[in-house]
């Protein structure tokens, strides 16, 4: 998993004392559903906002969050963006594999956020054309050609370029011929050597319903025996995983 690998400035997060934590949780959160992260932190308790900060991936090119972030908005624009999140997950086990830190993470009951339905974004795989890779696979491809990732329409009018500057010459191969490192081979052939399939195979390929994602709230959400990866933008209150049992038990006497 790779959630935790990522730029996100401060601005995201809000230290809070043991009493204004205590107060958030009993009027905003379910203690009975939460999820887990795990981040830097020298506090007990904090207010979490993801949309006020800025997620640029550190470990991987931004194509997929650029994608992603215009066709979600697309689907609902009171869904949350990959790029004004922070990363959850369901199991604890993972989020601790990424940071000494781990904490309980508690949305607030109206938040909706944004589910994977897999460990991990990168356990997604993504079909352009005839050819299904995963997710980061295709990130590589597109930095490998020179594709921006500085918004989705440079990034459709770098691939279309890419298309109409027929830069294969010998068109008679197949995906068995390629290696990965082939980027623009791949590339024409994902999308049948024609500029004008560009827009069209992203958009369903990159689709949150063809990628099985759902967007839930914490009452909404049904959590399963295999974890999931989330992202939320909205309020919530994060408590150091640490001091959670205690707290809990004593939430629960009130």
């Amino acid at each position: 998993m790779n959630f935790a690998k990522f730029i996100f400035e401060s601005t995201h997060k809000k230290e809070l004392s043991r009493g204004d934590a205590i107060k958030l949780i009993k009027e905003h959160c379910d203690t009975e559903k939460v999820l887990y992260r795990g981040m830097s932190g020298d506090d007990y308790f904090y207010k979490i906002k993801g949309e006020d900060g800025q997620r640029v991936s550190a470990n991987t090119s931004n194509h997929y969050t650029i994608i992603l972030d215009k066709l979600i908005a697309e689907k609902d624009s009171n869904y949350p963006l990959r790029s004004r999140s922070i990363i959850c997950t369901d199991n604890k086990a993972d989020a601790t594999q990424f940071n000494e830190n781990t904490y309980v993470i508690l949305p607030f009951k109206d938040v909706v956020f944004g589910k994977v339905n897999d460990s991990d974004l990168w356990a997604k795989r993504v079909k352009l054309g005839g050819i299904n890779l995963p997710i980061e696979y295709w990130n590589d491809m597109f930095n490998d050609a020179g594709i921006s990732s500085v918004s989705y329409d440079k990034l459709i009018d770098d691939l279309e370029k890419l298309l109409e500057a027929d830069k294969v010459e010998d068109k008679d191969y197949t995906e068995d011929d390629l290696s990965y490192s082939d980027a623009i081979e791949y590339l024409y052939l994902a999308f049948d050597f024609d500029a004008k399939n560009v827009r069209p195979y992203i958009e369903k390929a990159y689709s949150p319903d063809t990628l099985g994602f759902e967007f839930v709230t914490i009452e909404t959400n049904r959590f399963k025996r295999t974890s999931s990866e989330y992202w939320i933008s909205g309020d919530c209150v994060a408590v150091i995983y640490d001091i959670w049992k205690n707290l809990k038990t004593e939430l629960d006497k009130e």
